[in-house]
């Protein structure tokens, strides 16, 4: 799975809280859950980590993409937590092995834009969502909660933002909401008249093919062979989470 977190672009501009008692109403962690940490700035590194430790979890910080690379081929962990401030080639060999079957799930910090202020950024939002992402079996989609996590699949219904490996994904109204639809209701099978009222509440059965076939270009390791969104033969189509399987 991969999200994106607002992080600050230089030391200094995190504003941790106080951590013990943020830390405490998290719940557990999972035991020998291993997160790696790949961020250049000491100050920033040190909130984050102190944070994900205190909620239970194992950490490992590199410095720099070389070090987390191979960090990432020796302890194969849990989860990455990427500094999207890295250079561009180093994030591009990151997204390249860990969207790969069986590589670790990828949680991206994004800084500010050119021009922008530091953002600060809340240490206990990103400890929320490294546990949502390692405790969450397939799509997250609490009560409220306007986040669907499928594995590197990230659909935002109130950003309407969709990322696949922290990457954006482009996608019509049409495509979002049968996605979305979707992702609500996994493991269900659907019959095409079922997906159009439910997903665009009218009856454009002739739309859901086309729309199935775009969004398995888009979410898809290989659409000639999905693994997300599936044909039910002679009667339509199933979202089976966690597409790494």
């Amino acid at each position: 799975m991969t999200t994106a977190v607002p992080a600050p672009h230089h030391p200094g501009s995190p504003d941790p809280g106080p951590q013990d008692r943020e830390s405490q109403d998290l719940g557990p962690a999972p035991a020998q859950r291993l997160v790696l940490v790949v961020q250049d700035e000491p100050t920033v590194a040190e909130v984050i980590s102190a944070y994900l430790r205190a909620a239970g979890y194992l950490v490992v910080v590199a410095a720099d993409g070389a070090t987390g690379l191979e960090l990432v081929r020796r302890l194969k962990p849990d989860l990455v937590v990427l500094d999207t401030a890295l250079p561009g080639l180093v994030l591009d060999r990151f997204h390249a092995e860990l969207c790969a079957d069986a590589g670790p799930l990828l949680l991206t910090l994004t800084g500010p834009a050119p021009g922008d202020a530091p953002r600060r950024f809340s240490p206990r939002e990103l400890v929320v969502r490294v546990r949502r992402a390692l405790l969450d079996d397939g799509v997250a989609a609490e009560p409220g909660n306007p986040v669907l996590v499928d594995g590197d699949l990230v659909a935002n219904r109130d950003t309407r933002l969709v990322s696949k490996c922290g990457r954006e994904l482009v996608l019509t109204d049409r495509e979002f909401e049968l996605l979305c639809f979707l992702m609500q209701h996994p493991g269900r099978t659907w019959r095409r008249d079922e997906l159009a009222r439910g997903a665009w509440e009218r009856e454009d059965t002739a739309a859901v093919l086309s729309t199935v076939r775009a969004l398995r270009e888009r979410i898809e390791r290989d659409p000639a062979r999905p693994s997300r969104l599936v044909t039910v033969w002679g009667v339509g189509y199933r979202f089976d989470p966690d597409g790494r399987a």
